[in-house]
């Protein structure tokens, strides 16, 4: 849902006019405080990462110099008006640079998706015919950094090309969607290559197992799909082992999640999981969603937290890895940043089929890669915003969060600077809760 903001300010003084101590706490429509000043400050530390790989190019040859000046001057400013009702303060106007791994764009990016599915699911269950849904992961071998690529290549077309279009898929799947999501290895230089899906179903396969597939049926699809061959290790001839061997395909079946999605109450449910898959975890409707609406790749897997020593230390303990510098820090980034931004230039990483496609074009729904992010298609944007007055916010690295910059008034189109002296008047009597 679009950010909507309640209890906004912390107006902890304003004598003199001092206006850094008027700081942004956006809070969301579920209670809890977006962070705004993290995503950012992670931004800008992604930015340094670009700046290196920057300077290894001449000046007219770097891919990065253009990312890096979109991802330093992305979200600098943030204007929000308030809602007509009183509820709270409405996003309004960004600059997003829209690149893949900027942590704030990301963030919006991922709203966006899941506010998207859940309209698209919501429209599903309203017809008359009534579908069932399924979540799968399917996942491949890790692939070396310089190899994400072609990894993310395989992936992709084993599953649109083959896994897809396989008669046993076409027989229960009435529509799917799905995201791609990477991990780092950090210690191995790896990277775990793997897609989310969300199957709709006929209600009989679930009701009647009908076409059936079970955790091994999929596994064996998916392997072959693959090219890793239609049997599992311990069907196959010594022959076909030593081919695979050859191949660095021994001994490899890859790992395939397979669960239905619950609706509703899941304690009386969960002897019912335990008959469907190879988990006791049951899946709810909002785990489903949020797991294929997640990021492509989290924070953590291509940033190293140096300037938050828990995080580091818990870096260090997981990889084995002794980060000894900020340098050092920022360095180990930018390796990891040069393939995955390689790996994910002009990547569809999300992809709809069969009756998802058809809601998506009768909901109108964007283009999340390509459309703005200050819309994020959630309730909150149908209220009516009073555009009389704006409140532009400004990222302070001192405080690490946005503090109040500018109030406007808007006369007849005209925007107008208000006085210094009646912000802290307009902030008691706008930006609180309940402000009528």
């Amino acid at each position: 849902m679009i950010t909507v903001l309640k209890d906004t300010i912390t107006r902890e003084k304003i004598q003199g006019h001092k206006l850094e101590t008027v700081q942004l706490l956006d809070k969301r429509t579920d209670g809890k405080l977006s962070p705004w000043g993290i995503l950012k400050w992670q931004s800008r530390w992604l930015a340094d990462s670009y700046k290196v790989l920057d300077q290894e190019y001449d000046f007219c040859d770097s891919p990065y110099g253009s990312k890096f000046t979109r991802i330093s001057t992305c979200c600098n400013y943030l204007e929000y008006g308030r809602a007509k009702d009183g509820s709270g303060m409405i996003l309004t106007d960004a600059i997003f640079c829209q690149l893949p791994l900027c942590p704030i764009c990301g963030k919006r990016r991922s709203k966006k998706y899941g506010n998207q599915v859940r309209k698209m699911i919501k429209h599903i269950d309203s017809q008359e015919e009534k579908y069932k849904y399924i979540a799968l992961c399917l996942t491949m071998k890790n692939v070396p950094w310089d190899e994400l690529s072609q990894g993310i290549d395989h992936i992709i077309e084993a599953f649109s090309d083959r896994f897809r279009q396989r008669k046993e898929f076409k027989k229960i799947a009435k529509g799917w969607a799905r995201a791609l999501e990477i991990t780092t290895n950090w210690r191995d230089e790896t990277f775990h290559v793997h897609l989310h899906v969300i199957v709709c179903v006929d209600k009989d396969y679930i009701d009647k197992r009908k076409n059936y597939l079970d955790h091994w049926d999929f596994v064996r699809l998916w392997k072959d799909c693959l090219g890793m061959g239609r049997q599992l290790e311990n069907e196959k001839t010594q022959e076909q082992l030593d081919r695979e061997k050859e191949a660095g395909l021994d001994m490899y079946d890859p790992w395939v999640y397979v669960q239905r999605i619950y609706k509703g109450d899941m304690g009386r449910k969960k002897k019912l999981a335990r008959n469907f898959a190879h988990t006791s975890d049951p899946t709810t409707y909002a785990r489903a969603v949020a797991e294929i609406t997640k990021y492509t790749c989290k924070v953590s897997d291509y940033i190293v937290p140096w300037n938050n020593k828990a995080d580091l230390m818990d870096f260090e303990a997981d990889w084995g890895i002794k980060i000894k510098s900020r340098r050092e820090a920022v360095n180990l980034t930018a390796k990891v940043l040069r393939y995955l931004d390689h790996g994910l230039h002009k990547r569809q990483r999300i992809g709809f089929g069969g009756i998802f496609w058809k809601v998506r074009r009768e909901l109108k729904l964007a283009d999340i890669e390509k459309d703005n992010l200050i819309e994020l298609d959630g309730e909150e944007e149908k209220k009516d915003i009073d555009k009389s007055l704006r409140f532009v916010y400004k990222y302070s690295a001192h405080y690490g969060n946005y503090i109040l910059h500018h109030i406007y008034r808007i006369v007849e189109s005209v925007q107008q600077d208000i006085p210094l002296e009646l912000y802290g008047d307009l902030v008691n009597k706008y930006m609180r809760r309940g402000a009528g």
